[in-house]
This record gives structure tokens, C-alpha cells and sequence, in this order.
């Protein structure tokens, strides 16, 4: 967004806040003789991260009049086991043709490997062939230092996963180098 404002709080004892405000400016102008619905939004959102615990929340305002469109949020949770993590999200999208979801994640750490699975299902979809779809992934990230690590992913989409990302192949597999600077 380029006419974008953010604040971002201090961390205080893993408490993390954000506020941003979009102008309406920013977002594409309508097509010639069509009524003009962009809006300026904001977005708030909120983080906790203490020991084995992390939390998350975000609230996308409506960004722009009609029908079709609502608050956005999303939820999520994380919490290690050490022997293992769990994540958990839930998300609205601000369109209400892209319906509701939930994702359910799981990774082990062994020793230099990371392996892994998640889940994400899309629910309350107005469109009948969209709605229920599904992805998976598994996941296997080896760390070569702190700041390298290789990665490989198998993922795929159910029926309806294939009709919301208009895709007709059902998996994909995908291998990768990341550093961080």
C-alpha cells in the first residue's frame, strides 16, 4: 500500500500491538461510469508470545462498500512441546465470497530436520463447489546453520480445493533455499 500509515508498539513482556490505516486512494479507481466503492480500511492486529506459547489476532476493516464484503479476521495459536509444535488458525475473509477457514498444523523437530503436515479447509463458501475445499502439505526443512536451511513440501487440494484456486492438478511438490540476512 503506498498511502499506508502503521504504528507497531514496543514489545512489552510479549506483547505486541500494530494499527494501520489505508486511504482509499491506494486501491485501484473503478472502471469508467461504475460507482465508486473503494473506501479507506484499517487493520489492527495484535500479538503474545511468552515461554511455549504464542497467540495471535488481526482485524482487516471492510476495504470497500457493498454486499460482498465485512470485517476480516483471523485467530491463531501456537504451542511447543518441545518434542513437537501445534498451530491452529481461524480466519474470515473480508470478501464473503471467499467464505471462512480453519488450519490445523503439526511439526517435529529432530535434530537438524524439521518434518511436518497442515491443513487448511475453507467452510461457509457461498459458492456449493468451492465450499469444503481442502489442502494439505507435508514438509521437511533441514537447517544447514542458524541462518540457512533447505526445504521440501508435498502438498495437494481436494475436488473442491481445485475449483477455488481454478487449477485442475491435485498436488505439487516443491524444494527451496532460504538464508536470512
Amino acid at each position: 500500500a503506498n498511502s499506508q500509515f502503521m504504528f507497531t508498539s514496543p514489545n512489552l513482556s510479549g506483547f505486541q500491538a500494530r494499527a494501520a490505516v489505508v486511504m482509499k486512494q491506494d486501491k485501484a479507481a473503478p472502471a469508467a461510469g461504475a460507482a465508486d466503492t473503494r473506501k479507506g480500511s484499517y487493520q489492527l492486529a495484535a500479538s503474545y508470545k511468552n515461554g511455549p506459547l504464542s497467540l495471535g489476532a488481526v482485524v482487516q476493516s471492510k476495504m470497500a462498500e457493498g454486499a460482498n464484503h465485512r470485517t476480516g479476521y483471523a485467530l491463531g495459536a501456537r504451542y511447543d512441546f518441545q518434542s513437537f509444535l501445534v498451530s491452529a488458525l481461524y480466519t474470515q475473509d473480508e470478501s464473503k465470497t471467499t467464505g471462512k477457514g480453519f488450519g490445523l498444523g503439526i511439526a517435529v523437530p529432530l535434530g537438524a530436520w524439521v518434518v511436518g503436515a497442515q491443513v487448511a479447509r475453507i467452510t461457509d463458501n457461498p459458492n456449493p463447489a468451492r465450499d469444503g475445499a481442502t489442502a494439505y502439505e507435508l514438509f521437511a526443512n533441514y537447517h544447514l546453520s542458524k541462518r540457512t536451511m533447505v526445504y521440501a513440501g508435498y502438498g495437494g487440494l481436494n475436488s473442491a480445493g481445485k475449483v477455488a484456486k481454478g487449477t485442475t492438478g491435485s498436488s505439487t511438490f516443491g524444494v527451496g533455499l532460504v538464508h536470512r540476512f
